[in-house]
Protein backbone atom coordinates (compact mmCIF):
# COMPACT_ATOMS: atom_id res chain seq x y z
CA UNK A 1 0.00 0.00 0.00
CA UNK A 2 1.79 3.50 -0.83
CA UNK A 3 1.39 6.78 0.79
CA UNK A 4 -1.98 7.33 0.62
CA UNK A 5 -4.44 4.40 1.40
CA UNK A 6 -8.35 4.08 1.96
CA UNK A 7 -10.16 7.36 2.04
CA UNK A 8 -7.09 9.53 1.63
CA UNK A 9 -5.25 8.09 4.85
CA UNK A 10 -1.60 8.77 4.85
CA UNK A 11 -0.72 5.32 6.18
CA UNK A 12 3.22 5.90 5.71
CA UNK A 13 2.52 9.07 7.96
CA UNK A 14 0.28 6.66 10.38
CA UNK A 15 2.65 3.56 10.20
CA UNK A 16 5.76 6.73 11.68
CA UNK A 17 3.34 7.05 14.13
CA UNK A 18 3.11 3.68 15.19
CA UNK A 19 6.18 3.13 15.26
CA UNK A 20 6.85 5.64 18.02
CA UNK A 21 4.05 4.67 20.05
CA UNK A 22 5.94 0.61 19.91
CA UNK A 23 9.03 2.48 21.12
CA UNK A 24 7.57 4.54 23.66
CA UNK A 25 7.04 2.41 26.73
CA UNK A 26 9.95 0.27 26.35
CA UNK A 27 11.95 3.13 28.21
CA UNK A 28 10.21 1.39 31.01
CA UNK A 29 8.38 -1.58 30.62
CA UNK A 30 9.83 -5.25 28.62
CA UNK A 31 7.94 -5.99 25.22
CA UNK A 32 7.06 -9.88 25.32
CA UNK A 33 5.36 -10.41 21.27
CA UNK A 34 2.33 -12.64 21.61
CA UNK A 35 1.25 -13.64 17.79
CA UNK A 36 0.21 -10.49 16.21
CA UNK A 37 0.57 -8.36 19.29
CA UNK A 38 2.72 -6.89 21.89
CA UNK A 39 2.31 -7.05 25.88
CA UNK A 40 4.18 -4.57 27.40
CA UNK A 41 4.85 -5.62 30.99
CA UNK A 42 5.68 -2.37 33.01
CA UNK A 43 8.51 -1.44 35.41
CA UNK A 44 6.83 2.08 36.49
CA UNK A 45 4.85 2.78 38.79
CA UNK A 46 1.85 2.91 36.67
CA UNK A 47 0.32 0.15 33.75
CA UNK A 48 1.22 -0.28 30.00
CA UNK A 49 -0.86 -2.09 27.79
CA UNK A 50 -1.12 -4.51 24.73
CA UNK A 51 -0.38 -3.09 21.43
CA UNK A 52 -0.35 -4.76 17.69
CA UNK A 53 3.31 -5.29 16.45
CA UNK A 54 4.27 -2.48 13.98
CA UNK A 55 6.62 -4.48 11.93
CA UNK A 56 3.49 -6.65 10.56
CA UNK A 57 0.91 -5.34 8.02
CA UNK A 58 -2.51 -5.96 9.99
CA UNK A 59 -4.63 -4.37 7.81
CA UNK A 60 -6.88 -7.83 7.13
CA UNK A 61 -9.74 -8.63 8.86
CA UNK A 62 -8.70 -11.74 10.09
CA UNK A 63 -5.11 -10.35 11.29
CA UNK A 64 -5.66 -10.83 14.79
CA UNK A 65 -7.21 -13.06 16.61
CA UNK A 66 -9.47 -13.94 19.74
CA UNK A 67 -6.96 -16.15 20.69
CA UNK A 68 -4.18 -13.93 20.76
CA UNK A 69 -6.09 -11.17 22.91
CA UNK A 70 -6.93 -13.58 25.28
CA UNK A 71 -3.10 -15.16 25.56
CA UNK A 72 -1.94 -11.15 25.68
CA UNK A 73 -4.34 -10.41 28.29
CA UNK A 74 -3.49 -13.63 30.25
CA UNK A 75 0.15 -12.61 30.11
CA UNK A 76 -0.26 -9.09 31.90
CA UNK A 77 -2.91 -10.66 34.06
CA UNK A 78 0.08 -13.07 35.71
CA UNK A 79 1.95 -10.58 36.31
CA UNK A 80 -0.63 -8.72 37.92
CA UNK A 81 -0.90 -5.61 35.32
CA UNK A 82 -4.66 -4.16 34.50
CA UNK A 83 -5.23 -5.58 31.17
CA UNK A 84 -5.43 -2.49 28.29
CA UNK A 85 -5.32 -2.29 24.69
CA UNK A 86 -4.23 0.55 22.52
CA UNK A 87 -3.65 0.80 18.74
CA UNK A 88 -3.93 3.00 15.55
CA UNK A 89 -7.62 1.93 14.66
CA UNK A 90 -6.67 2.27 10.40
CA UNK A 91 -3.31 0.47 10.85
CA UNK A 92 -5.33 -2.19 12.68
CA UNK A 93 -9.39 -1.67 11.55
CA UNK A 94 -10.38 -5.27 12.65
CA UNK A 95 -9.08 -5.34 16.07
CA UNK A 96 -12.18 -3.23 17.55
CA UNK A 97 -14.66 -5.54 16.69
CA UNK A 98 -12.65 -8.58 17.71
CA UNK A 99 -12.37 -6.89 21.44
CA UNK A 100 -16.07 -5.97 21.31
CA UNK A 101 -16.85 -9.79 20.81
CA UNK A 102 -14.53 -10.50 24.01
CA UNK A 103 -16.66 -8.16 25.94
CA UNK A 104 -13.90 -5.37 26.06
CA UNK A 105 -15.49 -1.73 26.08
CA UNK A 106 -13.54 0.08 23.36
CA UNK A 107 -13.50 3.89 23.03
CA UNK A 108 -11.84 5.79 19.77
CA UNK A 109 -10.02 8.98 20.15
CA UNK A 110 -8.70 11.72 17.37
CA UNK A 111 -5.17 10.75 16.46
CA UNK A 112 -3.62 14.47 15.69
CA UNK A 113 0.13 15.68 14.36
CA UNK A 114 2.12 18.58 14.07
CA UNK A 115 5.03 19.42 12.24
CA UNK A 116 8.08 21.26 13.69
CA UNK A 117 10.26 23.41 11.67
CA UNK A 118 12.49 25.25 14.27
CA UNK A 119 12.16 27.53 17.34
CA UNK A 120 13.02 30.30 18.56
CA UNK A 121 12.42 32.69 22.18
CA UNK A 122 10.08 35.78 21.67
CA UNK A 123 10.89 38.76 23.80
CA UNK A 124 9.19 37.79 27.34
CA UNK A 125 11.24 34.29 27.14
CA UNK A 126 8.60 32.43 25.75
CA UNK A 127 9.32 29.40 23.57
CA UNK A 128 8.09 29.85 20.12
CA UNK A 129 7.08 27.74 17.10
CA UNK A 130 5.67 28.34 14.10
CA UNK A 131 3.93 31.15 14.97
CA UNK A 132 2.51 29.98 18.28
CA UNK A 133 4.19 32.71 20.13
CA UNK A 134 1.45 35.02 18.88
CA UNK A 135 -1.26 33.14 20.91
CA UNK A 136 -1.48 34.77 24.19
CA UNK A 137 -2.83 33.50 27.17
CA UNK A 138 -6.17 35.18 27.98
CA UNK A 139 -4.82 36.11 31.42
CA UNK A 140 -1.37 37.79 31.17
CA UNK A 141 -0.14 36.62 34.72
CA UNK A 142 -0.38 32.53 32.77
CA UNK A 143 3.15 31.71 32.24
CA UNK A 144 4.67 28.14 31.24
CA UNK A 145 8.10 26.46 32.31
CA UNK A 146 9.77 23.67 32.44
CA UNK A 147 10.23 21.65 35.42
CA UNK A 148 14.17 20.97 36.24
CA UNK A 149 14.66 17.03 37.95
CA UNK A 150 15.81 18.71 41.36
CA UNK A 151 12.43 21.07 41.75
CA UNK A 152 10.54 18.41 43.38
CA UNK A 153 7.91 20.67 45.02
CA UNK A 154 6.46 21.84 40.86
CA UNK A 155 6.60 17.90 40.29
CA UNK A 156 4.55 17.17 42.61
CA UNK A 157 2.12 20.53 42.27
CA UNK A 158 1.94 18.95 38.45
CA UNK A 159 0.65 15.34 39.71
CA UNK A 160 -2.12 16.87 41.94
CA UNK A 161 -2.76 19.06 38.96
CA UNK A 162 -3.06 16.17 36.84
CA UNK A 163 -5.26 14.10 39.24
CA UNK A 164 -7.44 16.71 39.48
CA UNK A 165 -7.71 17.58 35.94
CA UNK A 166 -8.50 14.12 34.69
CA UNK A 167 -10.99 13.43 37.28
CA UNK A 168 -13.07 16.18 36.18
CA UNK A 169 -12.91 15.66 32.31
CA UNK A 170 -13.87 17.71 29.42
CA UNK A 171 -12.81 21.31 28.33
CA UNK A 172 -15.70 23.17 30.66
CA UNK A 173 -14.77 25.22 33.29
CA UNK A 174 -15.27 23.69 36.83
CA UNK A 175 -15.87 24.12 40.29
CA UNK A 176 -12.55 22.45 41.42
CA UNK A 177 -9.28 24.74 42.19
CA UNK A 178 -6.57 25.36 44.54
CA UNK A 179 -7.84 23.55 47.35
CA UNK A 180 -8.94 20.54 45.81
CA UNK A 181 -5.76 20.63 44.20
CA UNK A 182 -3.76 20.83 47.64
CA UNK A 183 -5.49 18.25 48.50
CA UNK A 184 -4.32 15.48 46.14
CA UNK A 185 -2.33 13.09 47.83
CA UNK A 186 0.63 12.14 45.53
CA UNK A 187 3.24 9.55 46.85
CA UNK A 188 6.79 10.27 47.25
CA UNK A 189 7.99 6.96 44.87
CA UNK A 190 6.13 8.50 42.16
CA UNK A 191 7.57 11.94 42.23
CA UNK A 192 10.83 10.31 43.08
CA UNK A 193 10.25 8.25 39.43
CA UNK A 194 9.06 11.54 37.22
CA UNK A 195 12.12 13.31 38.83
CA UNK A 196 14.14 10.65 37.49
CA UNK A 197 12.75 10.08 33.82
CA UNK A 198 13.47 14.28 33.42
CA UNK A 199 17.10 13.89 34.77
CA UNK A 200 17.48 11.13 32.20
CA UNK A 201 15.69 13.06 29.40
CA UNK A 202 13.26 10.50 28.95
CA UNK A 203 10.48 12.78 29.40
CA UNK A 204 9.96 16.44 29.89
CA UNK A 205 7.60 18.10 32.26
CA UNK A 206 5.56 21.54 31.78
CA UNK A 207 3.59 23.48 33.92
CA UNK A 208 1.77 26.84 33.53
CA UNK A 209 1.68 29.06 36.59
CA UNK A 210 -0.75 31.89 37.86
CA UNK A 211 0.89 34.44 40.16
CA UNK A 212 -1.87 33.94 42.77
CA UNK A 213 -1.97 29.97 42.49
CA UNK A 214 1.19 28.82 41.69
CA UNK A 215 0.61 25.68 39.19
CA UNK A 216 -2.88 25.00 37.50
CA UNK A 217 -1.81 23.42 34.25
CA UNK A 218 0.79 20.77 33.39
CA UNK A 219 1.83 18.21 30.75
CA UNK A 220 4.40 16.14 28.69
CA UNK A 221 6.49 15.44 25.83
CA UNK A 222 8.90 12.40 25.70
CA UNK A 223 10.89 12.68 22.69
CA UNK A 224 12.43 9.73 20.94
CA UNK A 225 14.50 10.61 18.11
CA UNK A 226 12.58 13.04 15.91
CA UNK A 227 9.22 12.12 17.21
CA UNK A 228 7.67 13.04 20.51
CA UNK A 229 4.17 12.67 22.31
CA UNK A 230 2.43 15.42 23.65
CA UNK A 231 0.58 13.61 26.75
CA UNK A 232 -1.26 14.31 29.68
CA UNK A 233 -2.46 18.11 29.28
CA UNK A 234 -4.58 18.98 32.46
CA UNK A 235 -5.39 22.11 33.98
CA UNK A 236 -7.07 22.45 37.50
CA UNK A 237 -10.85 22.46 36.16
CA UNK A 238 -11.35 26.50 38.03
CA UNK A 239 -8.27 27.71 35.68
CA UNK A 240 -9.76 26.35 32.34
CA UNK A 241 -10.30 28.76 29.66
CA UNK A 242 -7.38 30.96 30.20
CA UNK A 243 -4.82 29.83 28.11
CA UNK A 244 -2.70 27.52 30.93
CA UNK A 245 -3.15 24.34 28.76
CA UNK A 246 -2.25 26.26 25.33
CA UNK A 247 0.85 27.91 27.83
CA UNK A 248 1.96 24.38 28.63
CA UNK A 249 1.88 22.91 24.90
CA UNK A 250 3.63 25.88 23.70
CA UNK A 251 6.28 25.43 25.84
CA UNK A 252 6.59 21.62 25.23
CA UNK A 253 6.31 21.90 21.26
CA UNK A 254 9.11 25.11 21.96
CA UNK A 255 11.73 22.56 23.51
CA UNK A 256 10.70 19.78 21.53
CA UNK A 257 11.76 21.60 18.24
CA UNK A 258 15.04 22.73 19.87
CA UNK A 259 15.75 19.23 20.44
CA UNK A 260 15.41 18.09 16.68
CA UNK A 261 12.28 16.69 17.17
CA UNK A 262 10.15 16.80 13.78
CA UNK A 263 6.63 15.73 14.37
CA UNK A 264 4.58 15.94 17.67
CA UNK A 265 1.30 13.93 18.23
CA UNK A 266 -1.16 13.45 20.72
CA UNK A 267 -4.42 11.55 21.16
CA UNK A 268 -7.28 14.03 22.13
CA UNK A 269 -10.00 12.42 23.93
CA UNK A 270 -12.52 13.54 21.91
CA UNK A 271 -13.70 15.89 19.62
CA UNK A 272 -14.04 18.56 21.85
CA UNK A 273 -10.86 18.34 22.74
CA UNK A 274 -9.06 18.10 19.19
CA UNK A 275 -10.80 20.81 18.72
CA UNK A 276 -8.84 22.83 20.91
CA UNK A 277 -5.35 21.16 19.61
CA UNK A 278 -6.46 22.10 16.06
CA UNK A 279 -6.18 26.04 17.05
CA UNK A 280 -2.73 25.85 17.99
CA UNK A 281 -1.62 24.00 14.43
CA UNK A 282 -2.17 20.00 15.41
CA UNK A 283 -4.35 18.30 12.05
CA UNK A 284 -6.17 15.35 12.48
CA UNK A 285 -4.45 12.41 10.19
CA UNK A 286 -6.64 9.29 11.98
CA UNK A 287 -7.96 7.54 15.19
CA UNK A 288 -6.50 5.69 18.24
CA UNK A 289 -8.46 3.49 20.43
CA UNK A 290 -8.31 1.70 23.82
CA UNK A 291 -9.98 -0.93 25.19
CA UNK A 292 -10.26 -2.43 28.20
CA UNK A 293 -12.13 -5.58 29.65
CA UNK A 294 -15.90 -5.01 31.91
CA UNK A 295 -14.97 -4.08 35.30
Amino acid sequence: MGREGRMGVDITLLRRVDRYLDAAPRTSAEAVDVGALRAFVTSAPWPYYIRPRPDLDLTAASAVTAEEVRDAAGLLERVGQPVAFEWVTELVPSLADVLTAEGYRVRIHPLLVRELHGSTDDDSGHACVDGLHARRPQDPDVRGRLLRADDDVAVAMSLRVSDLGFSVRGTAVGEAGTAERDATQVESSLVDFVRDRIRTRRSVVAVADVAAASVVATGWHQPIDEETEVVGVATVPAFRRQGAGAAVVRTLLGDAARRGVTLALLSADDDAVARVYERVGFTRIGHTAAAEPPA
